[in-house]
């Protein structure tokens, strides 16, 4: 389309001053304005193009209500089919308002829309004949664009402001504003149409962000970083930024938190504009509700599914301790059946079971190195309760080191004699590795 024009100076009476807007077309530039003809106020006056006069009251006119297609369905102004098809898109009332004194009477039609209908003076805000809707993502104050009258129902070729084809506002008698069916393809210059005063420009957008789902780091939650939502503005070269609250790198409880995102611009029909999203910070039970699913149908048989469920039981419990021993006897377990589980898949399982802010399952006692274990929290009154329960090497009590996962090596846990507990012995498929650990874990 072509560019917003520029012009010196303003068409209008010093009574009309800066609340009015003038509103012409590509066809004939800022030289021709909309007019009353005769200056006449009644209903029924036809609306013509004229001569740019600040001294002429017929070409003052201003704004009697402004917004979004939606809000004037929501005021029950326009249909719900037009609301459907146009709902985003911004929408005026044109007023007559002759040395800045409003009329009452609006730019419109008498009857629905159809083609060849004559543009005439009608009461405003009674129906959506006033309503006049920028068909385009462009401003009306920025850009040359189709105005579809608000009781269109042609939504292929919608009816639209249009200058009688062939026409010159110099014409005698006054060639009179119609509406007539918007073309496909390229718009003619006398059905585009742009503003100049105290109007409001474009819809002001912004992106809709994508929900965040994260484990938490720590009892109180953790700490989220998002990107800003883009913000399209079609007046601006540089669009407003968004500002959301919370905001980004704050700390986020347990649960889920709604982020909400705004972009202001006072020069936008739509401003402020805002978009929210949801972040969700997944505590303990949550995590191992996760860990669970990611197992069904992984490495041998049900074991590992099973260990996970003992966790959660236990957890469920209140045995906080207990379920953490069992994690621990969940990575031997995924340690032990490599290859059959790929090490691709064995990793995330082991870093989602060894995850150091797991909230609830934090003994609360200063954690220790793990060796090949790096990152797990090893409790110093694990160490000194499960030193000969888990890996070679943890008898030494300074840290874990050098577990290959071996089943020889594992299997050492039963040289106690301890059987497996109830619970592990109800999972068939567990390993005897892991049994033995069970049971030391839950018999305490």
């Amino acid at each position: 389309m072509p560019p917003w024009p520029s012009r010196s100076r303003r068409a209008e009476t010093a009574q009309c001053g800066q609340s009015c807007v003038e509103l012409f077309s590509d066809a004939f530039g800022s030289s021709f304005l909309i007019d009353s003809y005769k200056q006449a106020q009644t209903t029924g006056t036809p609306v013509i193009l004229f001569a740019a006069s600040n001294a002429d009251p017929a070409e003052d006119f201003t704004i009697a209500g402004q917004g979004l297609v939606s809000a004037f369905y929501a005021n029950g102004l326009v249909s719900a089919a037009v609301d459907q098809h146009y709902g985003g898109d911004a929408a005026y009332e044109v007023q007559y308002s002759p040395f800045g004194a409003p009329t009452g009477q609006c730019v419109g039609v008498a009857a629905t829309a159809t083609a060849g209908e004559k543009v005439t003076l009608q009461p405003c805000s009674v129906s959506s004949k006033t309503i006049w809707i920028a068909d385009s993502a462009a401003s009306v104050t920025h850009s040359f664009v189709p105005l579809i009258n608000g009781s269109d129902t042609n939504f292929s070729n919608p009816f639209v402001l249009t200058y009688p084809a062939g026409s010159s506002p110099d014409d005698l008698p006054r060639p009179q504003l119609e509406v007539d069916n918007l073309p496909g393809g390229q718009v003619p210059g006398n059905q585009l149409w742009t503003a100049l005063g105290d109007i409001l420009g474009g819809v002001l957008s912004i992106a809709q962000p994508a929900n965040i789902t994260t484990d938490a780091t720590g009892p109180s939650g953790a700490t989220v970083t998002y990107p800003l939502p883009a913000v399209t503005d079609p007046d601006a070269t540089s669009p407003p930024a968004a500002v959301c609250t919370p905001p980004s790198g704050s700390v986020f409880p347990i649960g889920t938190t709604t982020v909400t995102c705004t972009a202001t611009d006072s020069n936008d029909i739509n401003s402020p504009a805002s978009t929210s999203f949801t972040i969700t910070v997944e505590g303990a039970a949550a995590q191992l509700a996760d860990l669970h699913q990611a197992v069904h149908g992984v490495g041998s048989g049900n074991s590992l599914a099973s260990i996970v469920a003992i966790a959660q039981q236990q957890l469920s419990a209140g045995h906080p301790g207990q379920a953490c021993l069992t994690l621990s006897t969940f990575i031997i377990e995924v340690k032990t059946q490599i290859p059959l589980i790929p090490s691709a898949t064995a990793a995330p399982l082991i870093t989602d079971a060894a995850h150091p802010g797991r909230p609830g399952l934090r003994i609360p006692a200063t954690t220790v190195k793990t060796g090949s274990l790096t990152g797990r929290p090893i409790q110093r009154h694990l160490r000194r309760r499960r030193r000969r329960a888990l890996v070679p090497g943890w008898e030494s009590g300074r840290y874990l080191a050098n577990w290959t996962g071996s089943i020889p090596a594992a299997a050492r846990c039963c040289t106690s004699g301890r059987q497996a507990s109830a619970a592990a012995a109800g999972s068939p498929a567990v390993s005897a590795a892991a049994k033995c650990r069970l049971a030391k874990a839950t018999s305490r």
